[in-house]
């Protein structure tokens, strides 16, 4: 497989809830038959967005920082978890990517894609 590897997520209501993204496992090898998990444990998956037009970070996700959003599940297998805040997010679309590190490797960009945060949907009058 070669990385990064391109995820366009599901548009996003802002102030919805949000089941967030499961990423990994990463696995790497010259052919499909050969992949496999990297010998090195994971140990940080960093996940940042910014707009399409501006190239300045404006949401940081990072495993390093309690309550970041960013939890690795499988240290061995190279998997984690992304839970974002969609009521902090300003409507717009966005860049988004991962990066993965472990001792003596990386960061390295695996995952990337596009997001739309969409305006939050005004409760019906009752």
């Amino acid at each position: 497989m070669s990385y990064p590897v391109k995820i366009d997520l599901p548009d996003l209501i802002r102030g919805d809830g949000w089941p967030g993204i499961n990423i990994g496992p990463v696995t790497v090898g010259e052919t499909v038959n050969s992949a496999a998990v990297p010998d090195e444990v994971l140990q940080r998956v960093e996940v940042v967005l910014w707009g399409i037009n501006d190239n300045s970070v404006q949401h940081r996700y990072d495993s390093d920082e309690v309550d970041s959003g960013v939890v690795i599940t499988d240290n061995l297998t190279w998997t984690a978890t992304v839970e974002v805040d969609s009521t902090v997010i300003t409507p717009g679309i966005y860049n988004w990517a991962a990066r993965f590190s472990a001792d003596g490797w990386g960061p390295y960009t695996l995952y990337e894609g596009r997001v739309e945060v969409l305006n939050i949907i005004p409760d019906p009058i009752v």
